[in-house]
């Protein structure tokens, strides 16, 4: 996959998703999948491994999602160092990796939505996690969001330098929560615009080699690319 192509996904992931974790005391690895549209329409797996300042985000096609993925099996993967501010980007099938600093997020200047989230009362295991169902409105969309608060915070940063941010996202902070599934309607009882769905969770300890670039790997760079990547990717 060529670097053009792996930015598109990344690029419609953050925008769609809009989750980046940030540091905390969990550590392990978390699989997702993300569908557009009807349930099971235009897949995607993702993976989140987490470890202390550290994040690595795998993306994989919708073949992935319906098979038992080995590691290495990405089609792209970009890791986070919170620490040096810096995300590396990695290309597996050409062995090839760049490294950009995580673009500068511009305080908005507009007042951040008022978190108007409900629970339902609906509980429910996801990936052998225990998550309460709430619904709201973000976005002048409705919005289902199944959450945990075992395993820290995720933090948004949806649609770049200085944009407000949307209800579901300052939910999100004020509880301190993770989100294991995230539904999205144009309206209550509509059919599904997009689901973010949590798979599996393994809580086992991460290698550091996970974190870094392998050794024959060989480094690159684009003119030009920092700009590029504002706005597409997870900012703090």
């Amino acid at each position: 996959m060529n670097i053009s192509s792996l930015l598109r996904r990344v690029g419609g992931l953050c925008l769609t998703i809009g989750l980046v974790a940030t540091a905390s005391a969990f550590e392990g690895k978390v699989d997702m999948t993300l569908t557009s549209g009807p349930k099971d329409k235009d897949a995607m797996s993702m993976s989140y491994r987490i470890k202390g300042d550290k994040m690595r985000m795998e993306l994989g096609d919708a073949s992935t999602s319906k098979k038992k993925k080995k590691d290495g099996d990405a089609m792209g993967a970009m890791i986070i160092d919170f620490k040096k501010k810096e995300i590396i980007m990695l290309m597996p099938s050409q062995k090839m990796y760049m490294v950009q600093p995580i673009p500068e997020q511009k305080e908005s200047k507009k007042k951040s939505s008022d978190p108007d989230f409900k629970p339902t009362g609906r509980k429910e295991k996801i990936a052998g996690v225990e998550a309460e169902e709430y619904v709201g409105k973000s976005g002048g969309k409705h919005m289902e969001i199944w959450v945990t608060k075992e395993m820290g915070r995720f933090m948004s940063q949806q649609g770049g330098p200085g944009k407000s941010v949307e209800a579901w996202e300052a939910f999100m902070q004020k509880e301190n929560a993770f989100p294991l599934r995230v539904i999205t309607r144009k309206k209550e009882g509509g059919p599904e615009e997009s689901r973010m769905e949590t798979v599996a969770i393994d809580r086992s300890s991460q290698s550091d080699s996970l974190f870094v670039p392998p050794s024959d790997y060989q480094k690159f760079s684009v003119p030009g690319m920092g700009d590029i990547m504002k706005g597409m990717v997870p900012g703090r």
